[in-house]
């Protein structure tokens, strides 16, 4: 399928950059943030697979009936967990039961 291609050319993308950079760093010295940079920009130069070309990706959404089942639990459970409160999350309620 259509994902599978994808990981395809993702995998050639970093097999590639990791061959180049893997090459051009010494063994004996450990790598520098910029030294990485430097070989993974030298070795774009030199980039010529050609990768598979995809029709344009689409994505559709089709919204449910009730979004708010999904996403009020969500988005109260991203606030719990950044939020730093110290809560008792086995106590919490945010609705109850009709």
């Amino acid at each position: 399928g259509g994902l599978e291609e994808l990981m395809e050319n993702i995998t050639s993308v970093i097999q590639f950059f990791s061959k180049k950079v893997d090459k051009g760093l010494s063994p004996n010295d450990p790598a520098s943030p910029e030294s990485v940079m430097q070989q993974i920009k030298d070795a774009s130069l030199s980039w010529g697979a050609h990768l598979r070309m995809f029709p344009e990706l689409r994505y559709s959404y089709q919204q449910d009936e009730r979004p708010e089942d999904f996403f009020v639990p969500y988005v109260w459970g991203i606030v719990l967990s950044h939020a730093g409160l110290s809560w008792n999350a086995q106590r919490l309620r945010l609705f109850t039961g009709k």
